[in-house]
């Protein structure tokens, strides 16, 4: 007997989620460290329990906070441009029209991308990133706001990839108060969330299932949900019952992995890095503590008849020795406590990090009162080397369809306009200005400054290797490196009448100079031939 669709899927999502057991071990024992309230990956607590007490430094707290708040401001900054909206061809870019419609859709976007809950919800997916190495991000429409987004908790996620190691199967468990069932769901929720709906156990959780994934047999005549080229199916997993079918058009799950292996469908995080240290630093503190505690309170030993067993050496003990002296005192058991050398050893586990959570380098983005614009651009070029292939995946695989769905979205509100026909068979190129951005060119632009350095000196000796640089090209490409608005350059129609105009005012002006000096010598001359006459005559 063939299995039905609701048991195809729920058998497809129990291999996924033991393909993931290794991972779920691991992303719990990170969560407990990094970000204590997200530890509920293999295990869930009750709502309002206490987080562990057993963490006694909070280095690696900090510093994933610090991590997903630099990529927030410098690579996603709601208050500056982050993105725009290009074309490859450079002649197109330099038509007035298409400048004007490129404009009008990149502020669109931003208006949208600021209108909607996308700040937000982003900086969520930089935590999971930095602490799990992989995120999933969901949009969908929403009748307010034209699009909404929201950051998945990883522990809720199960993922799989095709040929191309792109995500395009989701598995998302979700749980759901029997309300929140009905309202979803309507009498399709299943029998256990109507029956806790109506016997008022609102705070009852009903465990579902919404699985994404390529439809393999669909109408292309048909428009419905129901043959979209994503397949989406909603299931109660306790009945194992259908409860919503739909379907999406793109799918609707950005799955950023910070750094990956090809045969891993998971991420690795600067949080699995530094764990070693993370978890040594804990130990550090918690012993460092009890030995500030035993050289401020040290424990006694006190003169009697006989020790009293166990011997204690924790702060303020007391221990009881034998001794035939009656004048004998108590007194201190010196433990040879040494805190400097500790917290020395301490702050180097801390420093490694921060290190592998490029704090110094956020930081110094932020703290540049004492350092030249040089010295920054340099910390931040020499820690791009290491952030830069992670950064660009994270524009692929996040920023990219982020910034698609959004534009998608506008064009089918009619936000934005219809494009110029001009370009209307032509692929638009997103490009990214932020500083992180930015910061990843920077090695082009210091290549061409350098060039450009030795050519000046070379220059003074001979002036032919000059001829060797397009001055024009050069000034393109910094003024793309460094996101400067198309409108402060101008279009190389514009360069060329410019250049036509003084060129043209050069040859007037030769022309005028010459005309000046023939007339100048037309006039020596007349006055030679006076004088020549004037003494012949006397």
């Amino acid at each position: 007997m063939s299995k039905s669709q609701a048991e195809l899927d729920i058998d497809y999502y129990e291999r996924l989620k033991s393909d993931k057991n290794n991972f779920s071990n691991w992303f719990q024992e990170l969560a407990r460290y990094v970000i204590p309230y997200k530890a509920e990956v293999t295990t869930r607590r009750a709502p309002g329990t206490r987080l562990p007490r057993d963490i006694y430094d909070t280095t690696a707290i900090q510093a994933l906070n610090i991590f997903a708040a630099g990529l927030s401001g410098y690579l996603t900054n709601p208050a500056s441009p982050w993105f725009s909206l290009r074309l490859q061809d450079r002649e197109l870019m330099d038509n007035k029209e298409v400048k004007v419609w490129l404009k009008q859709a990149e502020r669109k976007s931003y208006d949208i991308f600021s209108s909607s809950n996308f700040y937000n919800q982003i900086h969520e997916t930089y935590i999971e990133l930095g602490a799990f190495g992989t995120a999933a991000l969901y949009y969908e429409d929403d009748p307010r706001k034209l699009i909404r987004f929201d950051t998945i908790f990883i522990g809720d996620v199960f993922i799989d990839e095709n040929a191309r190691e792109e995500v395009d199967k989701i598995f998302r468990e979700l749980r759901l108060t029997p309300a929140q069932a009905i309202e979803l769901f309507g009498d399709q929720a299943g029998s256990k969330a109507i029956k806790c709906f109506e016997e008022g156990k609102t705070t009852e959780r009903i465990k579902y299932l919404h699985c994404v994934y390529p439809r393999d047999f669909r109408d292309l005549t048909k428009k419905d949900a129901k043959n979209k080229k994503f397949a989406s199916y909603y299931y109660e997993l306790e009945e194992k019952i259908l409860v919503k079918e739909g379907g999406y058009d793109e799918f609707p799950f950005l799955v950023p992995r910070y750094t990956k292996l090809s045969w891993n469908r998971y991420g690795h995080s600067p949080a699995m890095q530094a764990l070693p240290d993370i978890k040594m630093i804990n130990q550090m503190m918690l012993t460092t503590i009890k030995a500030a505690q035993v050289a401020t309170f040290p424990p006694l030993s006190i003169p009697n008849e006989g020790y009293i067993l166990p011997f204690r050496s924790g702060p303020g003990s007391k221990n009881f020795r034998l001794t035939s002296d009656p004048n004998d005192m108590a007194k201190p058991i010196v433990a040879g406590v040494n805190l400097p050398t500790g917290l020395e050893m301490m702050n180097q586990t801390r420093g490694q990090i921060n290190s592998a959570f490029f704090v110094d380098m956020f930081l110094s983005l932020i703290n540049q009162k004492n350092m030249t614009a040089t010295e920054v651009q340099e910390r931040v070029a020499e820690k791009m080397l290491i952030l830069g292939p992670a950064l660009g995946r994270m524009m692929h695989e996040l920023l990219d369809p982020s910034v698609v769905a959004v534009f998608l979205t506008a064009m089918e509100q009619g936000a934005i306009p219809e494009p110029p026909d001009i370009i209307k068979d032509k692929d638009l190129v997103i490009e990214y200005v932020s500083p992180l951005a930015r910061a990843q060119r920077a090695a082009e632009a210091g290549g061409i400054t350098n060039l450009l350095a030795v050519i000046g000196d070379m220059s003074q000796y001979t002036q032919s290797v000059l001829d060797k640089i397009d001055e024009d090209e050069v000034v393109d490409i910094l003024a793309d490196v460094y996101g400067t608005p198309p409108t402060v350059i101008r279009s190389d129609d514009e360069v060329e009448q410019i250049r036509a105009q003084r060129q043209q005012a050069a040859v007037d002006f030769q022309e005028q100079q010459v005309a000046a000096g023939q007339a100048e010598t037309a006039e020596k001359m007349s006055k030679a031939d006076l004088n020549t006459q004037k003494a012949r005559t006397q």
